[in-house]
């Protein structure tokens, strides 16, 4: 009989949920990888988390013909004996676009609207009025333009930004006012009021966002990246935020996570950081168990898998 195991505690009634969609499959969870890999031998297919290393799993489940990312993430799950294989690969899309856009617009409107500063002059008792910079009739470029870079580029337009995706190849984008190519990014960075990063992480997109291109940012730019930390030269960031050549960061991500407590991150005033949280919706583990659930049923029945992953491109 078929099997999946997941690489992650699951309620009773959310492993019952997956042995419902074929009642004779063997559906197993594990809370840890070591509790795991005895009960591979015989697996089919492997849910786990993208910040997982694969190899241990590919030793360890010689039938597997399918993996699952239960995050959109996967730049842990590919290292060169998956890129070589014929195990399909696949993650859970869509269901952090809404949540992760609202993300980078709470982070974008709470540094341009000073709430920083606000709560810590409530916290003090201390009236301390203060002008604020509107999002309308804004430049906002937005370096990625899959399902998130386009929940944000909605949410964005509703506050009347100008909107220009980032891509590499040019294509006609209904929700952009304009469309460029990696090539012409350096021209148009001195010219927009914010940049949104919602890049993959991939090795292509590893220091996309360096010391020269944020060198090219228009003073006073706002810089919110709910992507990866590996996407940004964290120094040259760091460095513009002190200068105040960037007025203000909002970050999800960081270059190392958790973020070290040496990190100036922590304690400059025109940074807000949350920990790696724009996904992390309520409800988020039943989301993911849908998509998983709809790919598990198309294993089953020799269909189409969702959300399959170019192992070569990375995403």
């Amino acid at each position: 009989m078929p099997k999946l195991v997941v690489l992650n505690h699951l309620t009773p009634e959310r492993l019952e949920r997956l042995q419902r969609v074929r009642p004779d499959a063997t559906v197993e969870a594990y809370a840890k990888m070591s509790e795991a890999l005895p009960h591979l031998e015989d697996a089919d297919a492997v849910a786990l988390w993208g910040s997982m290393d694969p190899l241990p799993v590919l030793e360890a489940a010689p039938k597997l013909r399918w993996l699952h990312s239960m995050s959109a993430g996967i730049e842990k799950l590919l290292p060169p004996p998956m890129q070589q294989n014929d195990i399909v690969l696949t993650h859970t899309a869509a269901i952090h676009d809404a949540p992760v856009a609202e993300r980078a617009l709470a982070l974008l409107l709470a540094l341009r609207h000073k709430l920083k500063r606000a709560v810590t002059a409530q916290a003090e008792k201390n009236w301390d009025p203060q002008s604020f910079t509107s999002l309308e009739n804004t430049k906002v470029l937005i370096a990625g333009f899959g399902g998130i870079g386009k929940e944000i580029a909605k949410r964005c337009a509703a506050f009347g930004a100008e909107i220009i995706a980032v891509k590499n190849h040019l294509t006609e984008e209904a929700l952009a006012d304009r469309v460029i190519t990696n090539d012409e990014l350096m021209s148009v960075l001195p010219e927009v009021d914010v940049v949104m990063c919602a890049l993959p992480g991939t090795p292509e997109t590893e220091g996309y966002f360096g010391a020269k291109e944020i060198a090219a940012m228009k003073k006073g730019v706002y810089f919110i990246n709910i992507a990866r930390g590996t996407i940004v030269d964290e120094a040259a960031l760091i460095e513009a935020l002190q200068s105040g050549r960037v007025a203000g960061a909002g970050l999800d991500v960081t270059a190392r996570e958790p973020l070290p407590e040496d990190s100036p991150l922590w304690t400059l005033d025109n940074v807000i950081l949350t920990p790696h949280t724009a996904a992390r919706v309520y409800g988020y583990m039943d989301k993911v168990l849908d998509v998983l659930a709809d790919n598990w049923q198309r294993f089953l029945r020799d269909q189409k898998l969702k959300n399959v992953i170019d192992k070569k491109r990375g995403y």
